[in-house]
């Protein structure tokens, strides 16, 4: 169900978004801004649970755990994860629960994928992070 709203979402907003891929697990991978994105709503047990992540947003795997518990203790909804492999990713989970209908769930994805935005600014510019 969740998948099928956010495609209906970025179609929506098409001008906004581009490159949409739909892969065979119910992923939809989507640009916005230069950012590539994963939304992932594929948990049988818990039809009305998503993300939103930004993978890999670094390739040089550089950065320190310290910054990375710097950021994700400011920020509530969004969380960076330093994966075994070096890459990190920023990872949002919603609940779907009290929505019922598109339209909230579109402005719930808006604020996402500004969450999400924002903390990969705060990742990108780790001199300017004032904690």
């Amino acid at each position: 169900m969740l998948n099928f709203i956010f495609r209906k979402y970025l179609i929506v907003n098409q001008r906004r978004f581009n490159q949409i891929e739909n892969f065979n697990d119910g992923s939809i991978k989507f640009s916005h801004n230069g950012l590539n994105y994963l939304f992932i709503s594929n948990n049988p047990d818990d039809p009305l649970h998503f993300s939103i992540v930004l993978p890999d947003i670094d390739s040089n795997h550089s950065v320190e755990l310290e910054y990375i518990n710097k950021i994700n203790s400011k920020m509530k909804l969004a969380k960076v994860v330093k994966l075994a492999s070096g890459q990190v990713w920023i990872i949002t989970d919603f609940f779907a629960y009290n929505y019922t209908d598109h339209k909230q769930l579109f402005a719930v994805f808006d604020r996402i994928i500004s969450i999400l935005e924002y903390t990969i600014q705060l990742y990108n510019n780790q001199n300017e992070f004032n904690y």
